[in-house]
């Protein structure tokens, strides 16, 4: 193409040959006989989609494989092939205007052209109905997989049907429960404010400890630190800490609060009574009752902004 400086002219549809020399179209400029055209003038607005009619040279009738010409992105559109029924010449076409302006087609304008096509030569696809069943894990492998997670199903008055429901439905909601504070998921949905009015900071030392519980006081901060739970802070205010043991042993650290209680205004939330409790599970011939225990629930609700500093709290090194 360099030695006879050929140049494809897309533009005007044309091959030129020995710098314009030869110039020859593209596509012959003689339409094919079996071209289907605009029916009307029409004007499809800029990047959308219209259905258009569309009409035959000839007397065509059936179904037939529509084919665009060559030369339709000239006319600023585009088109896909498709299956179209005609009747009496006439039939609809799907166009697409993907430009930034609206494009106008003329009547008789050319946009495709047609071929028959019997029935044997078009597949129909058929969307699968069938839903993908998921993945059936066996009562064994729930009930390890569950035991690996920390969590113990004894169920020793359940039937062995009632024992695989609980297993299942334990198994199936597994990602709520947490095995450290790290999988504690937190909720958004409510913040907690502590309201301290204009009353002024509330900054104590921090309460003396022996040495063994001021280890037990570090690797606490450092857990609840990498937990992102605490954070560093330069808070006027200061609580001190305190060590309460577990009943099943350990110990819980504790940020002692009682001198910002004193200033903090209380809010008041009504419970339900335990009469209307009982009534509403007897309504509903309740049989089973379980009780659901958060793991660090103080842990799992957010401290609004503007109370944070409230909350900070000082040990022996800080």
């Amino acid at each position: 193409m360099q030695q006879t400086q050929a140049c494809i002219d897309f533009a005007n549809n044309t091959l030129s040959i020995c710098d314009d020399l030869v110039v020859e179209p593209l596509v012959p400029n003689k339409l094919p006989t079996n071209v289907i055209r605009v029916a009307s003038n029409c004007t499809i607005p800029p990047q959308s989609e219209a259905v258009i009619a569309m009409i035959s040279d000839k007397s065509y009738q059936g179904q037939f494989l529509l084919t665009p010409l060559p030369t339709v992105y000239n006319k600023q559109v585009s088109l896909a092939h498709a299956i179209v029924a005609i009747n009496n010449r006439k039939t609809q076409c799907r166009i697409l205007s993907p430009t930034n302006a609206p494009v106008t087609l003329t009547k008789w304008t050319s946009l495709a052209t047609i071929s028959p096509i019997s029935n044997n030569q078009i597949f129909k696809y058929d969307k699968s109905k069938t839903k993908q069943m998921p993945l059936k894990i066996d009562y064994d492998n729930q009930l390890k997989t569950l035991t690996d997670l920390g969590i113990e199903v004894s169920a020793a008055d359940y039937t062995q049907t009632q024992r695989e429901q609980l297993v299942a439905f334990l198994y199936n909601n597994r990602d709520l429960f947490a095995t450290d504070l790290s999988d504690l998921p937190s909720t958004h949905m409510v913040t907690h404010t502590i309201d301290t009015g204009d009353a002024a900071p509330i900054r104590q030392h921090a309460y003396r400890h022996s040495r063994e519980a001021r280890k037990i006081i570090d690797e606490e901060v450092t857990k609840l630190l990498k937990a992102d739970i605490i954070e560093e802070s330069n808070s006027p205010l200061a609580s001190p800490v305190v060590l309460v043991k577990k009943k099943g042993g350990g110990h819980q650290l504790c940020v002692d609060m009682r001198k910002v209680n004193t200033v903090t205004k209380p809010t008041f939330s009504p419970l339900p009574l335990q009469e209307d409790v009982f009534q509403l599970a007897s309504e509903n011939n309740a049989t089973i009752f379980s009780v659901c225990d958060f793991l660090s629930g103080f842990f799992q609700i957010h401290i609004d902004e503007a109370s944070r500093p409230t909350t900070a709290f000082i040990t022996h090194k800080k």
